[in-house]
Protein backbone atom coordinates (compact mmCIF):
# COMPACT_ATOMS: atom_id res chain seq x y z
CA UNK A 1 0.00 0.00 0.00
CA UNK A 2 2.90 2.27 0.49
CA UNK A 3 3.77 2.42 -3.10
CA UNK A 4 0.51 3.38 -3.86
CA UNK A 5 0.32 5.76 -1.30
CA UNK A 6 3.49 7.51 -2.38
CA UNK A 7 2.24 7.93 -5.81
CA UNK A 8 -0.83 9.83 -4.65
CA UNK A 9 1.00 12.10 -2.86
CA UNK A 10 3.01 13.35 -5.26
CA UNK A 11 2.30 16.63 -6.34
CA UNK A 12 1.04 16.32 -9.59
CA UNK A 13 -1.45 13.57 -8.29
CA UNK A 14 -2.69 15.76 -5.82
CA UNK A 15 -3.38 18.43 -8.24
CA UNK A 16 -5.30 16.15 -10.98
CA UNK A 17 -7.34 14.53 -8.36
CA UNK A 18 -8.65 17.84 -6.11
CA UNK A 19 -9.08 19.95 -9.69
CA UNK A 20 -11.43 16.05 -11.42
CA UNK A 21 -13.00 16.56 -7.72
CA UNK A 22 -13.85 20.12 -8.19
CA UNK A 23 -14.90 19.47 -11.80
CA UNK A 24 -17.54 16.60 -11.06
CA UNK A 25 -18.84 18.45 -8.45
CA UNK A 26 -19.36 20.94 -10.60
CA UNK A 27 -21.21 18.31 -13.18
CA UNK A 28 -23.55 17.86 -9.85
CA UNK A 29 -24.72 21.05 -9.48
CA UNK A 30 -25.19 21.55 -12.82
CA UNK A 31 -27.27 18.58 -13.33
CA UNK A 32 -29.14 18.40 -10.16
CA UNK A 33 -32.43 20.14 -12.24
CA UNK A 34 -32.49 17.16 -14.54
CA UNK A 35 -33.41 15.03 -11.35
CA UNK A 36 -35.96 17.27 -9.16
CA UNK A 37 -33.26 19.27 -7.38
CA UNK A 38 -32.41 16.42 -5.66
CA UNK A 39 -29.91 13.27 -6.39
CA UNK A 40 -30.69 10.18 -4.52
CA UNK A 41 -27.16 10.41 -2.70
CA UNK A 42 -27.86 13.73 -1.21
CA UNK A 43 -30.67 11.52 0.77
CA UNK A 44 -29.15 11.11 4.37
CA UNK A 45 -31.36 7.87 4.85
CA UNK A 46 -33.11 5.71 3.14
CA UNK A 47 -37.05 6.43 3.57
CA UNK A 48 -35.79 9.96 2.33
CA UNK A 49 -34.39 8.73 -0.69
CA UNK A 50 -37.57 6.86 -1.15
CA UNK A 51 -39.26 9.92 -1.14
CA UNK A 52 -37.17 11.47 -3.66
CA UNK A 53 -37.14 8.64 -6.07
CA UNK A 54 -41.33 8.44 -5.86
CA UNK A 55 -41.20 12.28 -7.32
CA UNK A 56 -39.34 11.23 -10.00
CA UNK A 57 -40.59 10.22 -13.76
CA UNK A 58 -39.23 7.05 -15.75
CA UNK A 59 -36.75 9.80 -18.19
CA UNK A 60 -35.46 11.26 -14.59
CA UNK A 61 -34.77 7.90 -13.23
CA UNK A 62 -32.92 7.00 -16.24
CA UNK A 63 -30.74 10.09 -16.22
CA UNK A 64 -30.32 9.45 -12.46
CA UNK A 65 -29.19 5.72 -13.25
CA UNK A 66 -26.73 6.99 -15.86
CA UNK A 67 -25.00 9.82 -13.72
CA UNK A 68 -25.00 7.68 -10.44
CA UNK A 69 -23.30 4.82 -12.70
CA UNK A 70 -20.73 6.94 -14.19
CA UNK A 71 -20.28 10.61 -12.80
CA UNK A 72 -21.17 9.17 -9.19
CA UNK A 73 -18.88 6.03 -9.54
CA UNK A 74 -16.00 8.57 -10.82
CA UNK A 75 -16.15 10.85 -8.04
CA UNK A 76 -15.16 8.56 -4.58
CA UNK A 77 -12.18 7.86 -6.78
CA UNK A 78 -11.04 10.93 -7.03
CA UNK A 79 -12.02 12.56 -3.82
CA UNK A 80 -10.85 9.74 -2.38
CA UNK A 81 -7.60 9.51 -3.95
CA UNK A 82 -6.97 13.01 -3.30
CA UNK A 83 -8.22 13.00 0.68
CA UNK A 84 -5.21 9.71 0.84
CA UNK A 85 -2.69 11.52 -0.95
CA UNK A 86 -3.26 14.24 1.15
CA UNK A 87 -3.40 12.41 4.54
CA UNK A 88 -0.74 10.51 3.02
CA UNK A 89 1.34 13.28 2.29
CA UNK A 90 1.26 14.95 5.93
CA UNK A 91 0.75 11.88 8.15
CA UNK A 92 3.88 10.77 7.95
CA UNK A 93 4.63 7.32 9.76
CA UNK A 94 0.84 7.82 10.57
CA UNK A 95 -0.74 7.73 7.53
CA UNK A 96 -0.89 3.69 7.56
CA UNK A 97 -3.81 3.95 9.86
CA UNK A 98 -4.57 7.59 9.14
CA UNK A 99 -5.49 6.85 5.75
CA UNK A 100 -8.41 4.32 6.51
CA UNK A 101 -11.21 6.53 7.35
CA UNK A 102 -11.45 8.04 4.39
CA UNK A 103 -11.02 4.90 2.25
CA UNK A 104 -13.80 3.55 4.30
CA UNK A 105 -16.02 6.48 3.54
CA UNK A 106 -15.48 5.69 -0.22
CA UNK A 107 -16.06 2.09 0.38
CA UNK A 108 -19.70 3.18 1.37
CA UNK A 109 -20.16 5.61 -0.90
CA UNK A 110 -18.99 2.57 -3.98
CA UNK A 111 -22.12 0.00 -2.00
CA UNK A 112 -24.26 3.63 -1.41
CA UNK A 113 -24.84 3.63 -5.17
CA UNK A 114 -24.84 0.30 -6.12
CA UNK A 115 -28.31 0.80 -3.30
CA UNK A 116 -29.24 3.60 -5.86
CA UNK A 117 -28.67 2.31 -9.25
CA UNK A 118 -30.96 -0.67 -8.15
CA UNK A 119 -33.67 1.69 -6.83
CA UNK A 120 -33.58 3.64 -9.54
CA UNK A 121 -34.06 0.40 -12.01
CA UNK A 122 -36.64 -0.66 -10.04
CA UNK A 123 -35.57 -2.45 -7.06
CA UNK A 124 -36.01 0.46 -4.03
CA UNK A 125 -35.86 -2.73 -1.77
CA UNK A 126 -31.98 -2.43 -0.31
CA UNK A 127 -32.19 1.88 0.23
CA UNK A 128 -32.85 0.78 3.88
CA UNK A 129 -29.09 0.43 3.75
CA UNK A 130 -28.74 4.17 3.43
CA UNK A 131 -29.76 4.62 7.23
CA UNK A 132 -26.02 2.80 7.65
CA UNK A 133 -23.83 3.65 4.46
CA UNK A 134 -24.64 7.22 4.19
CA UNK A 135 -23.83 8.36 8.09
CA UNK A 136 -20.51 5.94 7.53
CA UNK A 137 -19.78 7.48 4.77
CA UNK A 138 -19.67 10.99 5.27
CA UNK A 139 -17.94 10.14 8.62
CA UNK A 140 -15.47 8.54 6.97
CA UNK A 141 -15.12 11.75 4.85
CA UNK A 142 -15.31 13.76 7.37
CA UNK A 143 -13.00 12.57 9.85
CA UNK A 144 -10.36 12.56 6.90
CA UNK A 145 -10.97 15.80 6.00
CA UNK A 146 -10.24 16.55 9.93
CA UNK A 147 -7.04 14.58 9.77
CA UNK A 148 -6.06 16.45 6.71
CA UNK A 149 -6.51 19.81 8.90
CA UNK A 150 -4.60 18.45 11.89
CA UNK A 151 -1.34 17.17 10.61
CA UNK A 152 -1.49 20.11 7.84
CA UNK A 153 -1.70 22.46 10.85
CA UNK A 154 1.20 20.28 12.64
CA UNK A 155 3.19 20.19 9.61
CA UNK A 156 2.98 24.13 9.45
CA UNK A 157 4.12 24.25 12.80
CA UNK A 158 6.72 22.05 12.52
CA UNK A 159 8.07 23.83 9.17
CA UNK A 160 7.77 27.38 11.19
CA UNK A 161 9.13 26.19 14.34
CA UNK A 162 12.12 24.50 12.78
CA UNK A 163 12.64 27.73 10.54
CA UNK A 164 12.48 29.53 13.49
CA UNK A 165 15.13 27.67 14.83
CA UNK A 166 17.58 27.78 12.07
CA UNK A 167 16.83 32.15 11.78
CA UNK A 168 18.13 32.30 15.69
CA UNK A 169 20.97 30.20 15.36
CA UNK A 170 22.20 32.09 12.55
Amino acid sequence: MNGVLNWLSQTKVLWVTFILTVLVSVAFVVLTSKVNGHFLDEATTGSMALLWLEALDAEQKNFHFWITALLDTLYPLVYGAFFAGMVARLAGAKRSWAVWPGLIGVDCDFAENVTQMLALSGNPNWLFLKDVLTPVKMGGIGISLLLIVVFGVLAFVRRNSASAIDKSQS
